[in-house]
């Protein structure tokens, strides 16, 4: 709908493009905000709250008629949304350990891996044949379902309080710790490899080749097909072969089809873009559950904190990235593939240059 946002507020398309940088940066700002509160209030009462900021945020973006009221309800979507990603993953490891909890991040790998399928498409078909205001009228009664959801199913607090500055000294260890950083670093260039083709795409899609929104919903299926099948085959294959192997598969095949990607200069569709772009999700597949769990697994007691801390950094790197793109003038397919080829290579040195890589064979 970003093409649909500019021309009803009638803004530039890199302030278009910045509605999506600012959901992430407040999406960041929430899981720290929540890791700590997650930690010491209990998961199930943060989810409530986060979900009822989500849903004032939404009808605010519903109803605003300026784009500055718009930047602030993403801002607060995204804040909100800050809270759903750190209690799942933490929901995750307060109730499983080892090989189970790799299991665990496994699957909810596959649910974050649903949405990059189901939601473009969805998105596409709305601003099609209604509005771009419609997509949010989806979101409000989804947040709804889960509001309900959460009150009726999620009965456990868990909350530990330890005290806050616990939860400080536990931040300041995971700050020093260089495997943990590396890890997260990693996350963060996965992370916005699919953020980078929904702030170009769509623009694609109607300015280059001409097409109606729904075209870029169909074609961000093959992101989201790819790294949901990578992520599968993953799950079956973590039982078999070591998590450096896994990761190894996953990045070499990323920086080799992101050569490919940068071999070809012109596109007759974007389909052919995406492909590309859906077999390098489809590394990531086996890259993002697996180096996450390493990070996860090593926290367990500060559970809420760590992934807060680990989210927040990774949609910083994600965040950055994605201003430096919007700020390019109109980029082509081709510029945007030297940028897939830059962030696989620097994947793949921050992997073999990780510390402790003794862990990686456990």
């Amino acid at each position: 709908s970003l093409p649909q946002i500019e021309q009803f507020y009638r803004i530039s398309q890199s302030l278009a493009q910045n509605t999506i940088t600012i959901t992430i940066l407040g999406f960041a700002l929430g899981q720290l905000i929540f890791g700590l509160l997650s930690d010491h209030y209990g998961r199930r009462s943060t989810i409530i709250l986060a979900l009822i900021v989500y849903l004032v945020a939404t009808c605010e973006i519903i109803f605003c008629k300026s784009v500055s009221l718009l930047l602030v309800g993403r801002a607060l979507q995204g804040f909100a949304c800050g809270s759903f990603a750190v209690n799942s993953r933490a929901l995750a490891v307060d109730n499983f350990s080892g090989h189970d909890l790799k299991i665990a991040i496994v699957y909810l790998s596959l649910a974050w891996g649903i949405g990059p399928i189901v939601a473009p498409y969805i998105g596409g078909v709305l601003v099609t044949y209604l509005t771009w205001q419609s997509t949010f009228y989806v979101l409000l009664i989804y947040a709804l379902l889960l509001l309900w959801f959460t009150h009726t199913i999620i009965k456990s607090s868990n909350n530990k309080q330890l005290g806050f500055k616990a939860y400080f000294l536990a931040i300041k260890i995971m700050l020093l710790d260089r495997e943990f950083l590396f890890r997260t670093i990693i996350l963060g260039l996965c992370y916005v490899q699919g953020i980078i083709f929904n702030l170009t795409a769509p623009f694609w899609v109607t300015n280059l080749f001409h097409q109606e929104p729904a075209v870029f919903g169909q074609s961000a299926l093959f992101l989201g097909v790819g790294y949901f099948c990578g992520t599968l085959l993953n799950r079956g294959l973590i039982k078999r072969l070591k998590e450096r192997s896994l990761i190894g598969f996953g990045l070499s095949l990323g920086v080799l089809c992101s050569f490919l990607f940068v071999s070809i200069d012109t596109f007759a569709t974007i389909y052919e873009a995406a492909a590309f772009i859906a077999v390098i999700n489809f590394g990531a597949g086996f890259i993002f559950s697996n180096v996450m769990a390493g990070n996860l697994a090593k926290y367990a007691e500060f559970a809420g904190i760590c992934t807060a801390l680990q989210g927040s950094l990774m949609l910083i790197i994600g965040a950055t990235i994605s201003i430096l793109v919007s700020a390019m003038k109109n980029p082509s397919i081709h510029q945007i593939s030297y940028i897939f080829l830059g962030l696989t290579i620097l994947q793949l040195i921050m992997y073999i240059c990780m510390p402790n890589a003794k862990l990686h064979s456990k």
